[in-house]
């Protein structure tokens, strides 16, 4: 049995009391796995929390706070830049903000990969969550700008959309 809503939050509720015993405060963006699960409730279940830290946070105590409860924290990806993702939801607590992604942001974090696990979540509920394909077509532009990987892969998920889109029967 993989996280849930609940199970996620109780490990940022912790994470948010360590925080504010030593004074920090921080700000992420959920990512991954545990995104899906506050947009869809057809996520594969999934066991780890991965979120993207802004503003560069690299602060030993954060990363160590984060490890701690099993919460990896990247504070570098290829595409889209953290700052530029769109977000859809937010949970605040008194020393940590965990922002959620919308689906084209979560999308984009997926379709620049070619692992398997990245193409059953677009295929099982991101691209079903996407209503405005066009906007999507424009962030995939704005990102192959970004992305500093082979482009030119074939295995790569976003060259693989249009078959994607016609197995799901998006026009």
């Amino acid at each position: 049995m993989g996280l849930n809503r609940d199970t996620i939050k109780a490990r940022f509720e912790i994470v948010n009391d360590e925080l504010k015993a030593q004074n920090i405060s921080v700000e992420c963006i959920l990512i991954g796995g545990a995104a899906g699960i506050f947009l869809s409730e057809n996520v594969r279940p999934t066991m780890d929390i991965d979120v993207f830290l802004k503003n560069q946070v690299t602060n030993k105590e954060v990363n160590e706070i984060f490890d701690e409860n099993f919460i990896e924290a990247v504070t570098v990806a290829s595409v889209p830049d953290p700052e530029e993702m769109t977000i859809s939801d937010r949970l605040t607590w008194s020393n940590l903000i965990v922002y959620i992604p919308d689906f084209y942001s979560l999308a984009i974090t997926k379709l620049f990969t070619d692992r398997k696990k990245d193409e059953e979540d677009l295929l099982s509920y991101i691209l079903p969550g996407i209503s405005d394909f066009d906007k999507l077509d424009e962030l995939i532009r704005e990102s192959r700008i970004d992305y500093v990987g082979n482009i030119n892969n074939s295995f790569l998920n976003v060259n693989r959309l249009d078959d994607y889109k016609k197995e799901l029967n998006i026009k």
